[in-house]
């Protein structure tokens, strides 16, 4: 029971330090206390960190102590070809979760970059609906 009540405590302190509302919108979500915090822990190993903060309108400092208080390590930098092999993953794990203007901001694509991305993976786009 303690291990639980620290969890939710942290968890708490997530939602605090970004500035978070609920994610009740979103049944799938209901481990997360918000969307902040689901973004935050999908993309924390395969987006940029800088990308990351500003696409959640927070400095580098707010995104760290978010992740570690979801229990995140310290965050490793990312090689030019991680981020480009990302990519599909990028859009896999937030497609459903963000507006398309912060899934541009995540991947650093122009709305054209991205739909020239999309049009080529012709599975991916069949997937994503």
């Amino acid at each position: 029971m303690k291990c639980l009540l620290a969890f939710g405590k942290t968890l708490l302190i997530v939602t605090t330090c970004l500035g978070a509302s609920p994610a009740q919108d979103r049944p799938d979500l209901d481990y997360f206390p918000s969307r902040e915090c689901a973004v935050v822990f999908r993309n924390w190993d395969i987006v940029p960190q800088e990308r990351l903060a500003r696409v959640l309108h927070t400095d580098l400092k707010g995104l760290r102590r978010a992740g570690e208080s979801l229990g995140l390590g310290a965050p490793r930098g990312l090689s030019p070809t991680e981020i480009r092999r990302n990519v599909e993953i990028v859009i896999r794990r937030n497609w459903p979760l963000v507006p398309r203007s912060q899934l541009e901001g995540l991947l650093g694509y122009t709305p054209e970059e991205l739909d020239v991305f999309l049009g080529k993976e012709i599975f991916l786009r069949a997937l994503l609906g």
